[in-house]
C-alpha cells in the first residue's frame, strides 16, 4: 500500500533539530490546526528551507504507520523579514508562536485561529509597539475560542 500524501498551506510556529539529519516543524494549518512534520536537512545551499514564521505550501508524505509526516516539498508564500530587524518584535512573535503551540491543540475553529495568527504575525512585523499587537492577538484568540471577553473595556477606563 503506498504511503498517504497530502498538501496544506501552513504557518511555521516552531522549528528545532530532531536527530542528525532532520528538523521538526510545528505547523499551524487552517484545516486541522496543529501538525508536526519532519524535514530532511538539505546539503544543497540553494534549496529553500522553511524558517520560523514562514507561510507556505507544504507537500507531506506519511510514514508507513501513518502517524508521522515528512515534508517532501516546500513552496514559500510569504516570509516576514521585519520581525528579525527589531528584537522586541521578534520576541513578541516568538511568545505568540509559543502561545499558539500550547493552546491550539484542541481548538474549535482552526481556520479562524489560522487567520488570526496570520494577521497577528503580519501586524507584529511592522508594529511600533509590539506589545499592543501581541495583546490584540491574545484577545482575538480568546474571543474566537469562546472565552468570556468583552470589547467594551475602553469605555470602562
Amino acid at each position: 500500500m503506498p504511503a498517504k500524501s497530502t498538501h496544506c498551506r501552513a504557518l511555521v510556529l516552531h522549528r528545532d533539530l530532531a536527530g542528525e539529519s532532520h528538523q521538526r516543524l510545528r505547523l499551524l494549518e487552517p484545516e486541522n490546526g496543529l501538525c508536526t512534520a519532519f524535514l530532511r536537512q538539505s546539503k544543497k545551499p540553494s534549496s529553500e528551507q522553511p524558517d520560523i514564521f514562514d507561510l507556505g505550501e507544504f507537500f507531506l508524505d506519511a510514514s508507513k504507520d501513518g502517524n508521522t509526516w515528512f515534508v517532501r516539498e516546500f513552496r514559500l508564500e510569504r516570509r516576514l523579514p521585519g520581525l528579525a530587524r527589531h528584537y522586541p518584535r521578534l520576541q513578541a512573535a516568538a511568545e505568540y508562536s509559543q502561545f499558539l503551540s500550547r493552546n491550539t491543540v484542541h481548538c474549535h475553529h482552526p481556520a479562524a485561529v489560522f487567520e488570526a495568527a496570520e494577521r497577528t504575525l503580519s501586524g507584529l512585523e511592522h508594529a511600533v509597539l509590539p506589545e499592543t499587537a501581541l495583546l490584540k492577538g491574545y484577545f482575538v484568540f480568546a474571543r474566537q475560542e469562546g472565552w468570556p471577553v468583552r470589547e467594551d473595556w475602553l469605555n470602562n477606563l
